[in-house]
């Protein structure tokens, strides 16, 4: 039998044989590297989406960039 080890990203769980690569992973993700980043949810009346979760994000970067990211 072998023993195998995995690091894994602590932001989309995936799986890496090198820790390098899994910290290279976790810092590649923008919501997570530094500060000054905005999000802003768009909901919808409590008829059409009972959850209360947002059927939009609106993610403002430190560079002003947008982006939009849909249900």
């Amino acid at each position: 039998m072998k023993e195998k080890k995995l690091y894994t990203c602590e932001i989309c769980h995936t799986d890496y044989a090198n820790p390098k690569e899994a910290e290279a992973c976790e810092g590649s993700h923008k919501l997570t590297r530094g500060k000054g980043f905005k999000i802003e949810g768009v909901y919808q009346p409590r008829k059409m989406c009972p959850d209360g979760v947002p059927v939009k994000l609106w993610v403002t970067f430190p560079d002003g960039s947008r982006i939009l990211y849909r249900r």
